[in-house]
């Protein structure tokens, strides 16, 4: 798989805080990126790809770090894998709404425990709430 610079640098970044997601890394859509998908013991789904800067997914949400956000790429490989450790040590969930007929309507980041702010006005919307271990 030959990676582009950016992608090599994160990948060395990834490796240097989670060795063992090394045989992990796949080919991404687009040359010379890469993407790792884990199975959270959940059944939800952790993913994260590089294409000029680092997308980060679990269950229904996904947050993009990119180098303007954060001033250098030290600092935004940095808080995109903080973010991943956060959600995989349960120190982060996912609250996600859905419309009566299951479509999506939103989703952000929430602590354990803390009881999410309605995203919509629709009273029938329910929220599920997305957890590394169910």
């Amino acid at each position: 798989m030959d990676l582009d610079d950016f992608s090599l640098r994160f990948r060395d970044a990834l490796l240097g805080a989670y060795p063992e997601l090394a045989t992990s890394i796949d080919a991404g859509t687009k040359p010379g990126s890469f993407a790792v998908r884990l199975e959270a013991p959940s059944g939800a789904e952790l993913w994260v790809t590089t294409d000029e800067e680092v997308t980060v997914g679990f269950g229904a949400f996904h947050a993009h770090f990119e180098i303007y956000q954060w001033g250098s790429e030290e600092e935004t490989f940095a808080r995109a894998i903080e973010f991943m450790g956060q959600l995989m040590r349960g120190e982060r969930e996912i609250a996600t709404w859905r419309t009566s007929e299951g479509r999506w309507a939103g989703s952000t980041v929430i602590e354990p425990g803390e009881q999410p702010h309605r995203l919509s006005k629709r009273e029938d919307d329910v929220v599920e709430i997305t957890r590394w271990t169910g």
